[in-house]
């Protein structure tokens, strides 16, 4: 058996322990218990609440796992995934729910809804649960300093119905008419982000958008982001900016769009407990993180009412194996035993090859493009720091 094959059966063995007791991913508890029984000052409350749309949104803490002892390793697990409790007001009508960090889409938080044995997701792979970018903006400006609640056994999330019917419902999934039809008929002929992803399907959307929109004034400078996450035993560093730009159509002004991207530079650095691949240079990748309308209000759970379906060509930089097709020009770049890295799918897109800023970073080389064969476990989780 090579090296490889050793690092990665070994990693794997490790985590299906982990899952089999019930550390990982949850169980069938389903809430962060005793909320109510935590004491917030008002002082507090006020400084963690943002009015959105009409909505109060309050951090009211974090919440995690406790530490784990595992009797097949032998060795105290910490947990290093916070998650977020919620509360909405809107006429005198509280709402609750979690949020989660994404490990594959570089700490971006989701409304959280644990069935099946996985977070949902929804008809967007990416949208339909992605919390807002101003909500986003706020919890990673105050999460630490949110109260952190470790006497709670965090076995699932919230699971609560109306969640549920908001991040399934396809009427909040927009599709674009257009004269010709030519995008909607693009749409049911290419596959979606999680299913099989392909670049050709990538470039074919980034085409007909060319085709079709304009780009209306200069890009607008939404938010610079700095995290730091633990995926699957691995340091990641996630360094870039936000930024934002508004896509005339040539044929119907009601589908203008605004499309929001990420300039990014991912440090992976691995560990021997961790490590099943070489080190890896850090990864320089721009690409498309949500597409809405002008006019678009969120929700009383933080997600917006209404996004634009585009397929694959708004999706994770990190997708597991099985989500790939790997039979195509350009391969994955493997970073571990679970997921692979598809930037090298996102270069050069409509608009963002005619608007491109780069980071104020340090140069550094872009990945190279390879070759090789699929290999997946399941989500560990990470920290946002």
């Amino acid at each position: 058996m090579n090296n490889y094959k050793e690092k990665y059966l070994k990693y794997k063995l490790k985590y299906l322990n982990l899952k089999k007791n019930n550390f990982i991913g949850g169980g069938d508890d389903v809430l962060c218990t005793n909320v109510t029984e935590v004491k917030l000052s008002d002082e507090y409350l006020e400084a963690n609440t943002k009015i959105i749309d009409g909505f109060h949104f309050t951090l009211m803490y974090k919440c995690k796992f406790k530490d784990y002892y595992d009797t097949n390793s032998d060795t105290t697990i910490e947990d290093p995934n916070f998650k977020v409790y919620i509360k909405s007001n809107k006429d005198g009508v509280d709402k609750y729910f979690c949020v989660y960090p994404s490990s594959s889409d570089l700490g971006f938080w989701r409304l959280a809804y644990w069935s099946l044995g996985s977070y949902q997701k929804g008809p967007d792979y990416v949208q339909s649960s992605f919390i807002s970018l101003e909500l986003q903006y706020f919890i990673n400006e105050r999460l630490s300093v949110l109260e952190v609640n470790y006497d709670i056994i965090y076995n699932g999330i919230l699971v609560n119905d109306d969640i549920h019917t908001v991040i399934t419902d396809k009427n909040r999934q927009i599709q674009l008419k257009n004269q010709d039809g030519s995008m909607i008929e693009l749409l049911n002929r290419t596959n979606s982000c999680g299913n099989k992803v392909q670049l050709k399907d990538i470039e074919e959307i980034s085409t007909l958008l060319e085709n079709i929109y304009k780009i209306e004034g200069d890009p607008k400078d939404g938010h610079k982001i700095e995290r730091n996450m633990v995926v699957n035993h691995n340091n990641w560093n996630i360094k870039g900016n936000i930024y934002s730009i508004k896509l005339k159509s040539a044929q119907d002004v009601s589908e203008n769009i605004i499309l929001y991207y990420f300039d990014a530079k991912i440090s992976i650095k691995n560990n021997e407990e961790g490590r099943i691949v070489d080190p890896l240079a850090p990864f320089v990748v721009s690409y498309p993180i949500l597409a809405i309308k002008k006019e678009t209000k969120i929700n009383e759970y933080g997600v917006y009412n209404g996004y634009i379906n585009l397929n694959s060509y708004i999706c994770k930089m990190f997708e597991y194996g099985y989500q790939v097709d790997f039979n195509q020009e350009y391969s994955p770049i493997h970073v571990d035993g679970e997921y692979v890295y598809i930037g090298n799918f996102y270069n050069g897109l409509f608009p963002i090859k005619n608007i491109f800023t780069m980071l104020n970073i340090d140069e550094i080389p872009k990945q190279d493009t390879v070759k090789d064969s699929g290999c997946t476990v399941k989500d560990s989780g990470c920290t946002v720091m």
